[in-house]
């Protein structure tokens, strides 16, 4: 471990780690508060990246006050099964349903018996609560039960089948007591918030699409409650994280906080539009940093922050393209290779950030390879919970990383990468195996067949080549086979 750079915060930060409250709470344990930021690059926090373009003051200070991990990784390059991953501690691929992105009208991908970090976190006596995008299916009731949730291409619904009058279901099975949540990303319909089940304003109205080439307004046609705007949505989310972190301030709860920025639309507040030197996205990120700072200070308010473990993650890389990096000059996924939904490493390296004062040590980096996965083993250990057999067979602890006289406890053997279009990887130590060419992602090319005599997939060290630059595939045979053969058993029969 080693302790991170100073950087030059230009913005207000909350007060230092010295003068907060002591915490009114009783007992020994710890709040757990989970922050998913979304589609956010490593590079875009200056934490991680000196010379980022950002300015990020909220999340510099989290990284000054805890531990920074420099090779965490979701456990995919896109957003559904990242959260299936995070919850339930098992790669996506497990599920019996499909591992890709989920629609706002699709069904529940986590089983209702499948144990999540809420219900290893309610069995020990915590409130537990999801706010933000869900992105993991619901159950709808349906207008018209004959018909299907809606007509046309499910990319695009024009028009919808559901009841939004009626109970909407598969989060409360979870494990969460209370929810407050987006059905998926805020550009897939329906564009409306959900309280516990019901939907908080059933009058819909519809709206017409933007094209994906227009980042900044994408999103596609549907439904969205009357009087509700994009630019909404995500400081209703932080209001409503903040008066559950009131509301619990003298019990342990459990907060994970799945937000919709950066993702597409950059559906900023008006008074955060220029605020950055690099345009649009730029602008939302800052915006994104700054209600981060909000709930930080909801803690520190209520003297929480002590007793209060603090966990920032992305869910997977940024959606920044090489015309971006030259247009701007900012690396938002860090010089690293590829963007959201790549299997290179810009497609699922993430920042990950964890604060927790006397147990964490602060101000420094952690260059230990974990997955988002690990959150639900951890959060086991921390409040002491068995995990139930047969499940979170991806998930490790991260307490043994928090102490460097325990790192070697950390036994994580393998971390596996997927891409958007389904293409696989396995990291091992330094070395990462791609079971195929292409980025399986964003980036081009996508997919690339192998002509005789060529590389039939990839091999790069990623000590000494980050940036996936020296396809090894052909001068390494011997690990070629060692690390094909620990995915494929991976795949077929859970870990080697």
């Amino acid at each position: 471990m080693m302790k991170l750079a100073p950087f030059l915060l230009t913005l207000p930060l909350l007060s230092s780690m010295g003068a907060l409250a002591q915490p009114v709470q009783t007992g020994n344990k710890p709040n757990i508060v989970i922050i998913l930021a979304d589609d956010l690059g490593q590079g875009d926090i200056g934490a991680f990246n000196a010379a980022s373009k950002l300015r990020t003051p909220n999340l510099d200070k989290l990284a000054h006050e805890g531990m920074a991990f420099q090779d965490a990784h979701s456990g995919s390059g896109v957003c559904t099964p990242t959260r299936y991953g995070l919850l339930t501690g098992r790669y996506a691929f497990r599920s019996k349903l499909k591992r890709g992105v989920l629609q706002g009208y699709s069904t529940p991908l986590i089983d209702p018996g499948q144990a999540t970090i809420a219900s290893v976190a309610k069995q020990a006596g915590y409130a537990t609560a999801c706010i933000g995008k869900w992105h993991l299916g619901l159950n709808w009731q349906k207008q018209d039960p004959a018909k299907a949730l809606f007509e046309g291409d499910p990319q695009s619904p024009t028009s919808a089948n559901a009841d939004y009058t009626k109970p909407v279901d598969g989060i409360r099975q979870l494990g969460f007591d209370y929810s407050f949540v987006l059905p998926a990303s805020l550009d897939m319909p329906p564009y409306c918030l959900i309280k516990n089940g019901r939907v908080v304003n059933p009058n819909m109205q519809t709206i017409q699409g933007h094209d994906m080439q227009e980042r900044e307004v994408f999103y596609r046609t549907g439904d969205l409650s009357t009087g509700m705007t994009m630019p909404q949505f995500l400081p209703a989310f932080i209001n409503e994280a903040n008066a559950f972190i009131e509301r619990h301030s003298r019990s342990p709860f459990l907060l994970y906080l799945p937000l919709s920025a950066p993702h597409t639309p950059w559906a900023i507040e008006e008074k955060f539009r220029g605020s950055s030197t690099i345009g649009t996205y730029g602008d939302f990120v800052q915006q994104t940093d700054y209600y981060i700072g909000q709930v930080l200070a909801t803690l520190e308010k209520n003297g929480l922050s002590r007793n209060t473990i603090v966990i920032f993650a992305s869910d997977n890389g940024s959606y920044w393209t090489e015309a971006d990096i030259k247009a701007s000059g900012h690396q938002s996924n860090n010089n690293l290779r590829g963007m959201k939904a790549d299997i290179f490493d810009g497609g699922h390296r993430i920042p990950m950030l964890v604060r927790w004062p006397g147990n964490v040590p602060a101000n420094v980096t952690n260059q230990t390879t974990v997955c988002l996965t690990d959150l639900l083993a951890t959060i086991a250990d921390v409040t002491r919970q068995p995990i139930p057999s047969a499940t979170a067979e991806d998930s490790y602890s991260l307490l043994p990383l928090f102490d460097q006289k325990k790192a070697a406890r950390y036994k994580r053997p393998f971390t596996i990468h997927h891409s958007g279009d389904g293409k696989f990887a396995i990291r091992k130590g330094d070395w990462k195996y791609v079971s195929s060419l292409g980025s399986g992602g964003f980036s081009k090319p996508k997919n690339i067949v192998a002509q005789t005599g060529e590389a039939t997939g990839q091999l790069y060290n990623m000590k000494t080549d980050p940036s996936e630059q020296t396809n090894l595939f052909l001068e390494k045979p011997k690990v070629v086979a060692e690390m094909a053969k620990a995915l494929a058993v991976f795949e077929e029969v859970g870990k080697p």
